[in-house]
């Protein structure tokens, strides 16, 4: 029997009570008796509404009443559609985290306590209405003795506790879970382990603001993207305190309203900053929706929040980038293979099977260009694979391609004739370009890499797949003690005639020494 820790059991009854509200409409909702238990009447505590609520809608509800941890673990959930359908991704995604402020003055005192001075001392002056409030921290104006206008974003009180608990708790189920059917596909623990890191990532302004010092550093020679400069003099983990961007709110400066908005300009400065942090830096901002973009005069795009960032080595990008060019050429052996490289891979699965349906969905794309075809379809179509057949993708890539949709939705808004995936084709060319030249060549035979000269085309492929299946564990072979037994028999069979063949050879060899001594005395004694 399941005994949480006493500690958590106020929380653990909490989160069983929320399930349990919403558990009940989701299952009568499949068999058509949703009407029978009217959530959507506000009679149970749920908004009121005229429909009837989804599964997706319950689960959305219920991450959203559960606080701080539960809402992160939702829009962390929104990236994954390996894992959950697109009528979840979808929901999941409208998750906003929005909470009410914290008491000013609790606030206050906190930043008093992280920069060891009172208020007044710290800046000239301190806006203690807040200009937006989220589940961890709010952000307040203020300006320094200096000068500077800044806004100051400051962790709330508790939260840090709150989520430590919850994670500790989210472990937990993840160890108990892994015999359910879900978790003997999907290693539960490593799930809830990436999502702690990253969580765990927000918590922390100091790594917050180093990412928004690198990002300021890799487009020191761009014009049209800003990135505001941290005062580290004012910032702890708890408190972070920025240059404050002057400028529109990105929603109301692309509103069709607009007409003095040059709007190629804007989605082309757009999409060439998401791009280069992923294909040239390796290192790009995760959360590119309106609401952490200004547009700043002279068209530039002022850029903020940058707790989620995400990472891509080089060979990854080349992969990525491969995956697209295979897909064009309809190519399902490369890109079944690319996907392995990729990291989608699971226990589970019918590897002719999942062909014939990569096959089936090359075959929705037949014939485009690159500038015709719609990226977030057709990754989206990929990921319906992976989640089909149960495999599942490493968290930075779910966040990478999770990106790249984010960014293909935003720049259709604003100009809907600049095709991103066209936008790719010179990246596409330069990885081909650069995979040809000699030094990379050599570079890659140094590595060992030269396995199609002695092999056929399918075999390195293959092979590399299987190495990945070793080394996460996903590969079991199983002998039945009859098996077992016939191989036993075999080996000591086989053994058995090595140690006659060695007795032999050496009676063989001492008897030819005997024989050559023998002669070399003959042969003196004449």
């Amino acid at each position: 029997m399941f005994i949480p820790k006493l500690a958590h059991l106020g929380r653990y009854r909490q989160i069983a009570a929320t399930a349990a509200s919403h558990g009940l409409g989701p299952l009568v909702a499949e068999f058509g008796l949703g009407w029978m238990i009217p959530y959507h009447w506000g009679l149970l505590g749920h908004p009121r509404r005229e429909l009837a609520y989804t599964r997706p809608e319950h689960l959305r509800t219920a991450l959203a009443e559960l606080g701080t941890t539960f809402i992160k673990l939702g829009q962390v959930l929104s990236t994954r559609s390996d894992l959950l359908s697109p009528p979840y991704v979808v929901e999941l995604a409208t998750l906003r985290d929005c909470a009410p402020p914290a008491p000013t003055e609790a606030i206050i005192e906190r930043i008093e306590k992280e920069l060891g001075a009172p208020v007044g001392n710290l800046f000239e002056s301190f806006n203690p209405e807040p200009l937006a409030s989220a589940s961890i921290g709010q952000v307040h104006e203020a300006v320094l003795h200096s000068g500077e206008s800044v806004v100051v974003k400051v962790q709330k009180p508790g939260v840090k506790e709150q989520v430590e608990k919850d994670l500790d708790i989210l472990s937990d189920l993840a160890s108990r879970g892994a015999s359910s059917s879900y978790g003997a596909t999907y290693d539960l623990a490593a799930l809830v382990d990436e999502f702690a890191w990253a969580l765990r990532g927000e918590l922390d302004y100091m790594r917050e603001g180093r990412n928004a010092d690198l990002f300021r550093r890799n487009f020191t020679d761009e014009d049209c993207v800003y990135v505001p400069r941290i005062f580290w003099e004012y910032t702890t983990v708890h408190v972070l305190t920025m240059e404050k961007i002057i400028g529109t709110p990105f929603e109301e400066a692309i509103s069709e309203s607009n007409s003095r908005l040059d709007r190629k300009a804007l989605a082309s400065n757009l999409t060439r900053w998401i791009l280069k942090q992923i294909f040239e830096d390796g290192f790009f901002h995760a959360d590119p929706h309106p609401g952490n973009f200004f547009l700043m005069d002279g068209d530039v795009l002022g850029v903020v929040d940058f707790g989620m960032v995400g990472y891509i080595d080089e060979e990854s990008r080349d992969n990525l980038l491969k995956l697209l060019q295979a897909i064009m050429q309809q190519d399902s052996l490369s890109v079944m293979d690319l996907m392995a490289q990729l990291g989608a891979v699971g226990r589970a699965g019918n590897p002719a099977a999942l062909g014939r349906e990569i096959h089936r969905v090359l075959a929705r794309y037949y014939g485009l260009e690159l500038g015709e075809m719609r990226l977030a379809t057709m990754l989206e179509d990929l990921m319906g694979t992976v989640r089909r057949h149960r495999l599942h993708i490493p968290a930075d890539l779910a966040v990478l391609l999770k990106t790249l949709i984010m960014l293909e939705g935003l720049v259709e808004r604003i100009d809907p004739q600049l095709p991103l995936a066209q936008v790719l084709e010179p990246y596409a060319e330069e990885t081909r370009t650069r995979l040809k030249a000699a030094g990379r060549w050599a570079h890659r035979v140094a590595r060992g890499a030269a396995e199609g000269a002695a092999l056929s085309m399918e075999l390195p492929a293959t092979l590399r797949r299987l190495m990945g299946m070793l080394e996460r564990g996903d590969l079991e072979v199983s002998l039945n003690h009859q098996e077992l037994a016939e191989a036993l028999s075999g080996f000591n069979s086989m053994l058995r005639r090595l140690a006659a063949a060695v007795l032999v050879g050496s009676a063989i060899i001492a008897w030819a020494n005997v024989r050559q001594r023998s002669a070399r005395k003959e042969e003196k004694g004449q």
